[in-house]
């Protein structure tokens, strides 16, 4: 089997995972994509600018060595942010400072005075009935 078609299941697989995980009672799980994704991740609270708001947090990030530098942990992390039912997307602790500074460029922000640093992305409100 090649790599892309591994790499697709894999996704595919961590998906169907995820969506599980988000709809069960479970607050912080591992999830995984085959052997080749796995993501810790937590429903957690976080004070985002004074407001205490629900967060769909990613922990860890882990791709088998064989995969990496192939975009799929920047794929987890849109799909994981696109499918997010809170207003919050927190990513914490992000050792890798080019993750950190490509998630900025994307309209990320940063946590103050968080070491390793931490981002966040909020969902816009939708706009009230006219």
């Amino acid at each position: 089997m090649d790599d892309q078609l591994i790499v697709r299941r894999a996704f595919e697989d961590f998906k169907t995972n995820i969506a599980a995980f988000l709809d069960g009672q479970i607050r912080n799980s591992y999830v995984f994509g085959d052997d080749i994704i796995s993501v810790y991740t937590r429903k957690g609270v976080h004070n985002i600018n004074g407001a205490m708001l629900q967060c769909f947090d990613i922990g860890t990030i882990t791709i088998a060595d064989q995969y990496r530098s192939q975009g799929l942990g920047m794929r987890v992390i849109n799909h994981m942010h696109t499918i997010n039912p809170y207003r919050c997307t927190f990513i914490e602790s992000l050792i890798n400072e080019q993750l950190h500074q490509r998630l900025i460029r994307m309209g990320w922000k940063s946590v103050k005075d968080s070491v390793p640093p931490s981002v966040f992305k909020i969902t816009p409100l939708p706009p009230p009935p006219i």
